[in-house]
């Protein structure tokens, strides 16, 4: 985790927030059932959840340029040549698409709806407790941040299964 925060820990002006970001990321992926600033700080060895509403409502650091890294990180270890960017979230082509893109897009579709729901299961993507729009935006990228990590990870985990397993063949 801290080779993944590295990527992105100069985006905090100060050392503060940035060990913040990493804590909030533990959190984010700690087995915790409700994932909210007094859980996240208990998890990181916090008394409060003072430091963690800093991070989101007040702290200096670019949340924009961090999903910029999370999302070179991720075309850089889970992207692929062929992948699929939906831009419209309707699942409705243009006049004249073939059904076969129609299904390409719909299976597609199923993917990314999958992905926010391990988004929400796994990383705390719906269970922020934010009042501003910045500290919600901010909660979401730490929250994606933490499931491109984790894909990242057990695609790398998978990646080794399937090395070891045609290796013995």
């Amino acid at each position: 985790m801290a080779g993944f925060h590295a990527r992105f820990a100069h985006r905090f002006g100060r050392s503060e927030p940035r060990e913040r970001a990493l804590d909030y990321l533990s959190g984010l992926l700690a087995p915790l059932e409700r994932k909210n600033g007094w859980t996240m700080s208990e998890q990181v060895g916090q008394a409060r959840p003072d430091s963690v509403q800093r991070l989101l409502n007040h702290s200096a650091w670019d949340e924009d340029a961090v999903r910029d890294d999370v999302r070179a990180y991720v075309v850089e270890t889970i992207g692929a040549k062929d992948g699929i960017l939906i831009g419209d979230d309707t699942g409705y082509g243009p006049v004249g698409t073939r059904l076969k893109g129609l299904v390409k897009v719909a299976a597609a579709r199923w993917a990314v709806e999958e992905s926010f729901q391990v988004a929400k299961n796994e990383c705390g993507l719906d269970h922020y407790q934010v009042r501003l729009y910045r500290a919600w935006y901010r909660h979401i990228t730490l929250a994606m941040a933490a499931l491109a990590y984790l894909t990242a990870v057990r695609a790398e985990e998978a990646a080794k299964g399937a090395e070891q397993t045609t290796g013995k063949s």
